[in-house]
């Protein structure tokens, strides 16, 4: 059981790294691409600017395979005591905590009156 919910769970975060990976990739790599030629090539650069962005594409999709395999682990330790009658609410359940669970919070200010004048 716990194998294919965490197989779910890491596919699920592939698939938000590649959305995140398009996402950079479209809209992200204007600005990007413009300041390195503002910048200008010295001509030393040890990877070239497609090995960069593919590399930085790829690391987007690893990095949400390993997000979902952490919050696969997390929810397969607490899944017992939740309430619900089978995963995928269970699941809407915890997502709904993580979102409102800030908004419950006392808010602190970020600096405190007075700080940071002379």
């Amino acid at each position: 059981m716990f194998r294919r919910l965490l197989k779910q769970g890491v596919l699920a975060g592939m698939a938000g790294g590649a959305a995140l990976a398009v996402v950079l990739r479209l809209i992200g790599e204007g600005p990007i691409g413009r300041a390195v030629a503002l910048e200008g090539s010295g001509g030393d650069e040890m990877f070239s600017r497609g090995t960069q962005q593919l590399g930085g594409m790829v690391a987007a999709v690893i990095y949400g395979a390993a997000l979902g395999a952490v919050f696969t682990v997390a929810y397969a330790a607490v899944r017992h005591r939740l309430r619900a009658t089978d995963d995928w609410r269970a699941a809407v359940a915890r997502s709904r905590l993580r979102r409102d669970l800030p908004a419950s919070l006392p808010q602190v200010p970020g600096q405190p009156t007075g700080g940071g004048r002379p």
